[in-house]
């Protein structure tokens, strides 16, 4: 559940765009401050897994994106190939089933390539463009994985951090639960608990994205009208 609701969340701001996580103002900040880092780390995270470039779309760099989704689908597809050769052929058919080795071998090789490369340029244009301290993704992506209020937090959003919080602490107080009524046997207890755990989840996770979104609009509201005028 939590893979398919973070997968649905990268899609959404995929197709939305980058631009759509930030604010009107793009200032910039060091990747070697401690901030740069924490900001840079789930767009490197996204490259390794589940890949395909994620990380760098939503970064903005659209070419390197490209680069490592089609190589990603050609690593996958030769140990797909690979696989699928061995399966056919005996082991003791070295020249059939070499080939499919070769393919296997070759497939990992372009995964581990791009693995790489999915660390290396998010990092190396951090370092030379800056890490863009407005985007809301860092912040969404923390509430999301591993909850707990923590993007909101690096928001300085502390309410929204307290209650997306009491949120993910509801659902794990309801797995505990969960768990010692399904040890003891108690059907009823079980599904109740069973409930409170899928409902505190979701509204956690539906909670901590849109929370920095709806943060960010009223703090821009704040500043737009605080802004001295003509």
């Amino acid at each position: 559940m939590k893979r398919s609701l973070t997968l649905i969340l990268l899609a959404a701001a995929l197709f939305a765009g980058p631009a759509s996580l930030s604010h009107a103002t793009h200032e910039t900040i060091p990747l070697g401050s401690w901030d740069g880092i924490i900001r840079t780390a789930p767009i490197v995270a996204l490259n390794v897994v589940p890949g395909f470039g994620l990380g760098s779309y939503l970064q903005g760099e659209t070419r390197t994106g490209i680069v490592l989704s089609v190589l990603d689908v050609v690593g996958g597809g030769l140990v797909a190939g690979g696989l699928y050769g061995l399966s056919l052929y005996p082991e003791d058919d070295e020249d059939q089933g070499g080939w499919a080795a070769l393919m296997l071998l070759s497939g990992y090789g372009v995964l581990v390539g791009t693995r790489v490369a999915g660390v290396a340029s998010p990092l190396v244009t951090a370092a030379r463009e800056g890490v863009d301290s407005d985007t809301l993704f860092p912040a969404i992506f923390y509430n999301t994985l591993p909850g707990f209020g923590i993007g909101s937090t690096l928001q300085q959003d502390f309410t929204g951090a307290t209650i997306a919080s009491v949120l993910d602490l509801g659902a794990l107080v309801s797995l505990g639960v969960l768990s010692f009524t399904a040890l003891a046997g108690a059907e009823i207890a079980s599904n109740v608990a069973a409930g409170s755990l899928i409902g505190f989840f979701v509204a956690g996770r539906v909670y901590g994205i849109v929370r920095p979104l709806a943060f960010s609009r009223r703090a821009d509201q704040t500043s737009l009208a605080s802004a001295p005028h003509d």
